[in-house]
């Protein structure tokens, strides 16, 4: 369902910004089945961002939940209660904002969400790109000398990455990615556990900047880049899955669609 919302939303508002540029091909039909070509990385970067902001609501107290949960043992009903009912402080504290502790270090986690897609889609389309205009020149050579411009240009365009550059682009783009983001990451992981630990009364040192300068007291820069290896582990395969499919599925429902998807 988040992916869902996130894939969604990043393609509404990337068309957006592509219709807003004009970008059509010679019929007046938006072609949208080289967009890693076609689409500008700037483009490509604010719809990612804002879409990892939207997702962002909605997974930071999913993940406060889940770090709850493996810290204290407690089941999701019992998680939920004390995340919402007690400012996110632990068992019998009182005081404190309704679902504070479901979104304790939001900001840290907004930064993951936002600045981690707009990274790796960015990369992602770039990879591809580059993939695509290593094959034109061949193509273009090998066209006919008396072919006119159109046909070309159909040539051109009908060059594409197959499924295993798209898995090797994702792979790249997601480690790169994860470790755009890893000092993040470990500063939202800082902030929910000060969540757990602290009262109400005394939240601020579950805060994104308290829990960053809590690292760095205690680990320097190193603190930061803690869990780099399993973090590319787990990110570059998910990627190298997850994109070819959603690849796949676009250019199907392009197809239904009449190329407006």
């Amino acid at each position: 369902m988040v992916q869902s919302l996130s894939f969604a939303s990043y393609e509404a508002i990337r068309r957006t910004l592509d219709d807003d540029d004009g970008r059509d091909d010679r019929s007046g039909r938006r072609d949208l089945r080289g967009r890693s070509e076609e689409d500008h990385l700037r483009n490509v970067g604010l719809s990612a961002f804002a879409s990892g902001s939207i997702v962002s609501v909605v997974t930071g107290p999913l993940v406060g939940l889940k770090v709850r949960q493996q810290l204290t043992g407690k089941s999701l009903r019992e998680a939920l209660r004390e995340a919402s009912s007690r400012g996110g402080g632990g068992p019998h504290r009182g005081g404190g904002l309704p679902l504070r502790g479901l979104y304790a270090g939001y900001p840290a986690h907004f930064l993951c969400e936002s600045v981690g897609r707009a990274v790796f889609f960015v990369c992602y389309e770039d990879i591809k790109a580059r993939m695509i205009r290593s094959r034109r020149i061949p193509f273009a050579v090998a066209a006919p000398a008396n072919a006119d411009d159109d046909a070309d240009d159909d040539v051109i365009d009908d060059v594409s990455c197959s499924i295993p550059e798209r898995m090797i682009a994702a792979t790249i783009a997601g480690v790169i990615s994860c470790a755009s983001v890893l000092p993040f990451d470990a500063v939202r992981t800082r902030a929910l556990r000060n969540a757990r630990m602290t009262s109400a009364s005394s939240s601020s040192s579950s805060t994104s900047v308290a829990a960053a300068m809590e690292l760095w007291r205690s680990g320097g820069p190193r603190a930061f880049a803690r869990g780099f290896a399993l973090a590319a582990a787990r990110g570059g395969p998910v990627s190298a899955v997850a994109m070819p499919v959603y690849d796949a599925a676009l250019d199907h429902f392009r197809g239904c669609g009449g190329g407006r998807y």
